[in-house]
């Protein structure tokens, strides 16, 4: 094989690669979101902590 086709090579499967990163990416930055104080989930968990918070505290001052 000469260099030429051998770069040309290493492009496609480099490319490939940046791809498949950049979609990657994309799902994390969705997934993230959803762990961030903001996120449907982490607003579930702080509702719950509150909501336990709230209680010990009730039990605790009785």
């Amino acid at each position: 094989m000469l260099t030429g086709e051998l770069k040309a090579i290493l492009i496609d499967k480099i490319n490939d690669f940046l791809r498949d990163h950049a979609r990657k990416k994309a799902e994390a930055v969705k997934l993230i979101k959803q762990f961030k104080y903001d996120g449907k989930l982490a607003k579930k968990m702080w509702d719950l902590e509150k909501g336990v918070m709230s209680k010990t505290k009730h039990l605790n001052t009785t």
